[in-house]
Parts: C-alpha cells; sequence; structure tokens
C-alpha cells in the first residue's frame, strides 16, 4: 500500500512539473505585458523547437573565386525572401554591393563607388524594404539609395541629416539610429534610436546608445555597450544593457506592447577577449582601455518574418568560440538556443540575419578572413 501511494504522489509530481515546463510566465507591470524566462527553454505543445545548425554554404573571403569577383571585405548584408544575398562593403574603389545565389554562388555587382546619381560614397548599410527593394544607406553623400535586387536605380532620396542605419518598416515608418549627433563636450556620447514617419521625422525615441566620451574622461571602453534592434513580425525589438537581460518589444506605432525579460549569469570578461580588444589599437591607446566587471548581457539581436528573436550572447557555445544564441518565439516566451561563431564588428549595423528557416551570420577565420555563413535552423 505504501509502495502505492509513494507511486501516486510521484506521478503528481511528474505532471505538475510537466505543466509547469509548459506554461509560460507572465506579469503586469505598469500595464505592460512581461513574459519571464529562465535558464533553460520552456517545453510549449506543439512548438517545434529550435536547436541546431547545419551549413548550407559558405562565401570564403580567403577563396580565389570571391577574391577574383572583387570582394574582399563583409561590412554588413541582406538576404530576401528568395534566398539571394547582399553583401556590402563599404571601403570599396568600384562597386559596393555583391549578390550571392540562394545557393551561395556569385551573381554581380553593383553599386558604383563615386557621387553621381545611384553612386555611393561610404555606404553603411545594405537592407531589403517590405516592397522588396534594396535600400542602400549613403552617409558619406548625406542620401538612401533605392536599388532593384538586380542593382538597378529605382530613386534617391537626399538627406539633410548625417543617418548611418534605418530600418524600413511596412507602415512606412523608419527605425533610425544615430540621426542626431552627441555633444562632443559630454561625458557621455549619446546617439538616439527613433521611430521616424515617411520623411525621417521623429516621430518617438525608442532608446538611446550611450557611450563613455574617452576625449573627456580620457577612458576608452574595450568592449561595446549592449545594445542592439531589430524588427520582424511587425515588431520593434530593442537590447540595452542598462536594463540587464530585457528586451522591449514595440508596435510600428512606437507602442510598448511587450518586455521579454531573461535570467542570466554575469560572465566576467575572459583573458582572451581582452587580448583580442586590446589587438585593435596601439600602444598608445591601450593604456587608455578598460574593461566593466561583467559583459554586458548580450551582443546583437535579430529578427526573422514571424517576428521570433535570435539574441546571440557571450555565453560559451557547443564549440569553442562560439557563441550561445537565444530563441524567443512572437509572443516573447524562450524556446530554444543555437550555437555559432557570431562575428560582431564595432562598425557594423547588421551583424546575423534570420529569415526563411535560415541563420546568416559572419564568422573569422584563424586567419582573419571573414566568412558569411548560411545554415539551416533544425528544430524538433
Amino acid at each position: 500500500m505504501k509502495k502505492t501511494v509513494c507511486l501516486a504522489l510521484l506521478l503528481v509530481v511528474l505532471v505538475g512539473c510537466g505543466k509547469q515546463e509548459k506554461s509560460v510566465e507572465k506579469v503586469m507591470e505598469e500595464g505592460i505585458e512581461v513574459v519571464l524566462n529562465g535558464t533553460e527553454p520552456y517545453e510549449l505543445p506543439g512548438l517545434r523547437s529550435p536547436y541546431d545548425l547545419e551549413e548550407e554554404w559558405v562565401i570564403d573571403l580567403e577563396v580565389e573565386d570571391v577574391s577574383q569577383a572583387g570582394l574582399y571585405q563583409i561590412s554588413t548584408f541582406a538576404v530576401d525572401a528568395y534566398g539571394n544575398t547582399y553583401i556590402l562593403s563599404s571601403r570599396s574603389d568600384e562597386n559596393h554591393i555583391f549578390k550571392f545565389t540562394p545557393e551561395g554562388t556569385f551573381e554581380r555587382s553593383f553599386g558604383q563607388h563615386g557621387q553621381g546619381p545611384g553612386e555611393l560614397g561610404r555606404p553603411t548599410e545594405v537592407v531589403l524594404t517590405p516592397e522588396r527593394e534594396l535600400l542602400v544607406v549613403d552617409p558619406d553623400n548625406a542620401k538612401l539609395v533605392y536599388l532593384d535586387r538586380d542593382g538597378q536605380l529605382l530613386r534617391e532620396v537626399m538627406l539633410d541629416r548625417n543617418i548611418p542605419f534605418v530600418l524600413p518598416l511596412s507602415n512606412q515608418n523608419f527605425v533610425v539610429f544615430g540621426r542626431l549627433r552627441p555633444d562632443v563636450e559630454e561625458k557621455y556620447l549619446k546617439y538616439p534610436l527613433e521611430l521616424c514617419d515617411e520623411n525621417f521625422e521623429p516621430l518617438k525615441t525608442l532608446d538611446e546608445y550611450r557611450m563613455e566620451n574617452f576625449r573627456v574622461t580620457g577612458r576608452l571602453r574595450g568592449i561595446l555597450p549592449g545594445f542592439g534592434g531589430a524588427a520582424g513580425g511587425g515588431m520593434i525589438f530593442v537590447g540595452n544593457e542598462i536594463r540587464g537581460y530585457e528586451i522591449w518589444a514595440y508596435d510600428q506605432k512606437g507602442g510598448l506592447v511587450r518586455k521579454i525579460r531573461k535570467k542570466h549569469r554575469s560572465l566576467p570578461v575572459s583573458d582572451q577577449i581582452r587580448e583580442r580588444a586590446l589587438a585593435r589599437y596601439n600602444d598608445n591607446v591601450k593604456s587608455m582601455v578598460f574593461f566593466p566587471e561583467a559583459l554586458p548581457p548580450f551582443l546583437t539581436l535579430a529578427a526573422d518574418e514571424e517576428g521570433s528573436l535570435y539574441v546571440v550572447t557571450f555565453g560559451e557555445g557547443d564549440n569553442p568560440g562560439e557563441n550561445m544564441i537565444d530563441v524567443f518565439n512572437p509572443d516573447g516566451a524562450y524556446v530554444g538556443r543555437l550555437s555559432a561563431a557570431v562575428f560582431v564588428s564595432p562598425d557594423t549595423p547588421i551583424d546575423a540575419v534570420a529569415r526563411e528557416g535560415r541563420f546568416y551570420y559572419v564568422r573569422e577565420k584563424d586567419t582573419g578572413y571573414k566568412q558569411l555563413m548560411a545554415e539551416k535552423i533544425l528544430t524538433r
């Protein structure tokens, strides 16, 4: 009899634990839904959880066929709905954009360097619009250049201010980063992340990127502040290390809809990270570099067309040199994790792209050459 009772109690405990895993914990704070995520992914009924990446193709800058095409640098990149990839090389003296097929084969280059119609100075970003046009941001020439997917000029929009980074939204609004120049006399350089209308007039400030001004303090932070923005599924996602591991989700009109909060363990700055950061500077500058006590909770963000969120963290991945990538479903629940060696550049507005069940990112080889990886997201 005692054995039967113990078995029954064990079943009750197991069933209770199973229900707890399948129930996403949420609270309301000041009228805003907050999704609470633990250190382990939720197991939700009927949901296929991402668990691994499977390599499909690689664009390797060290390969002769790629270098012969004139591509020596990956500044940033975009992927269209058909799987075509567009790599932007900002420092090119000929063409700046290199198009690759869905199989990773070089097709053509365009976006000639220059100052004339359709020509580019030192572009900072290429991104797909909801209308499936290529939008290239060119601060040097103070303009936005719209191209079709074969590189033909559609139109140009001249700007009266410096705008290095934009995200076009389906309601004709834009998310704009760095529209205003910071006050160089202040202790902190402040760059707004704004929601702007179709004429780039600000509608709302979504967040603010802050970094210490070394010209005032005499110090230079060795690790960039954890800050990132992404758009997908009709939502705008913003992360800022000052809030810890908490991503804010806005609708396209700038209304705060949800906060996605996740427990995480603070990680110290490793010797390897210090060495890699210091290698960028000469001996005179190295003496100015300082590091925070702990690493930011994340490196960068990406969102797919359905609104699933991919957060690249400093957490150690499955293999040496890889990062852990936390995956959240469109409702903000932590549902899986991936592992990849994502290279995040301080000059790159987009470091990773999630689209049509694939994850694209830049990886750095031991030789220092970069690779653009296209990997299928495996689910179970």
